[in-house]
């Protein structure tokens, strides 16, 4: 492409200084210009570039983004749920277990003071029954019954067995005194078991009510989560609906803009200058077109396209290269000044400096070249 814009430049360039036989200016002049445009021309066939994808309004992206921050607020706040629900279950947990450690310590201490009133009822029956024979056998007077024996041996043996018999009731009722101190010990442990274990059941139905309360919120945060889901699920499938038309809509630009490319302006381009047209060939060796203008009239595009060269030019004074797409190119001279710059944009009908002089032979005119890659076109047809 580079050495195809190179001739095409040495071709148009060749045949302007052609007329004017005058020595090594010329030819110096004709060099300048070739490694001038030669810069620029390189660059100037480029593809289109492909149609981006659209994207969403700014109100549907903040409206998603809260969407997406609720919703993680919402799922931190049923970790938070989670974890309250773990650790009352696990309180729960130990409740139960300490609520059956107590039924069985209970249970225990009620069969041990079960057991201790069985003995304490045996212990009364023996000592009421030792009681009545001894008041049988002496009837109430044991110092009668000491005196009434035989003899002094015996006498001895009737008071050491009435000490013995004394004895052994005075034991039985410290046991008594023992085990009943035991069973008001054991009463009030279970006193304060049954405490402990009412205090415990009514922490545990406390711990009940709040997983109660906390499920409910879990619950409520749950239908929060799903409505919040269903409508980022809308709001997901409205912005496809959007974007889905949206392409549809760039890509039917791009068929539109395809099918009034440069190539659709055959026989309808507006002349960039106001003026009288002449070939030139009547009037110079140039392969494009002249227009005769009267003073320094506006030289406009012909069509849109991109300034890919904007410079002074031996022969053809300022000259300003389009490129249209399709490999389309046009070509502007005899430029008394330029308003526009390499790289611009330019569309249609948009200025591009003021109309000049043709060295050639002193007339106000505009020198007007379109090409199709390195072929020179006749420009007249597309008028």
């Amino acid at each position: 492409m580079r050495w195809s814009m190179v001739a095409l430049l040495a071709t148009s360039l060749g045949t302007i200084s052609a007329p004017r036989a005058e020595g090594p200016s010329s030819v110096g002049g004709l060099s300048l210009a070739r490694a001038s445009l030669s810069v620029a021309l390189p660059r100037a066939h480029q593809p289109p570039q492909a149609a981006k994808r659209p994207k969403a309004t700014h109100a549907q992206r903040v409206a998603f983004q809260g969407l997406l921050e609720r919703e993680r607020d919402q799922l931190a706040e049923l970790t938070r749920l989670a974890r309250d629900v773990l650790e009352a279950q696990s309180r729960l947990s130990r409740a139960g277990q300490h609520e059956h450690t107590l039924t069985y310590r209970r249970a225990e201490a009620e069969r041990r003071l079960k057991a201790l009133r069985k003995r304490q009822k045996g212990a009364e029956v023996r000592v009421r029954a030792r009681l009545l024979r001894l008041y049988k056998l002496t009837r109430g007077r044991y110092a009668r019954a000491l005196a009434a024996a035989p003899s002094a041996r015996e006498r001895t043996r009737r008071a050491r067995l009435l000490r013995y018999v004394v004895q052994r009731d005075l034991d039985e009722l410290a046991t008594f005194v023992r085990e009943r101190r035991a069973l008001e010990g054991e009463e009030r442990v279970v006193a304060k078991e049954e405490e402990v274990t009412r205090l415990g059941r009514e922490t545990l139905h406390k711990k009940r009510e709040q997983l109660k309360r906390v499920q409910r919120a879990q619950h409520r945060a749950l239908l929060r989560l799903s409505q919040q889901r269903r409508r980022k699920q809308r709001l997901v499938g409205a912005l496809s609906g959007v974007s889905r038309k949206l392409m549809a809509q760039v890509v039917r630009s791009h068929r539109a803009l395809k099918r009034k490319g440069f190539s659709s302006r055959h026989g309808s381009l507006r002349a960039p200058v106001h003026g009288r047209l002449l070939r030139a060939k009547d009037a110079t060796a140039r392969p494009g077109l002249v227009w005769r203008t009267q003073g320094r009239p506006w030289v406009r595009a012909v069509h849109a396209g991109v300034v890919r060269a904007a410079r002074v030019i031996e022969g053809l004074g300022h000259v300003v290269l389009l490129e249209h797409g399709e490999g389309y190119f046009t070509l502007y001279g005899l430029l008394s000044s330029l308003t526009v710059k390499v790289g611009q944009k330019m569309d249609k009908h948009a200025r591009l400096g003021r109309g000049g002089i043709d060295p050639l032979n002193g007339h106000r005119s505009l020198y007007f070249e379109l090409r199709q890659g390195v072929q020179v076109l006749d420009a007249a047809a597309w008028f």
